[in-house]
């Protein structure tokens, strides 16, 4: 819509994932919380990023946001010291 009030919604963070592991053998910050657009709201973009993490293994207790409403992505790439994403990939998702 032309005023979305849950833009920028937190759906998932998992950090630690080592280059050879698979994404389920890193280390879940903030559990899944899958696609649920109001009725009637119109499409909802969904969208997932894969980002470098530089040196150091992240806690969960240091990355868990204290809401997952208005999530703002730069600051917390900017705290982790992420550098840019690697791949991106998304979706859109609609309840009539």
């Amino acid at each position: 819509g032309q005023n979305p009030q849950f833009r920028s919604w937190l759906h998932w963070i998992v950090v630690n994932v080592n280059s050879t592991e698979k994404l389920h053998e890193g280390d879940q910050a903030v559990p899944y919380n899958g696609p649920a657009p109001p009725k009637g709201s119109g499409p909802h973009r969904y969208v997932f990023l894969l980002y470098c993490q530089r040196g150091r293994r992240l806690q969960g207790s240091e990355l868990a946001p204290e809401k997952r409403k208005n999530f703002n992505l730069a600051e917390f790439v900017n705290k982790t010291e992420l550098g840019p994403p690697l791949a991106g990939n998304f979706f859109f998702a609609e309840n009539p």
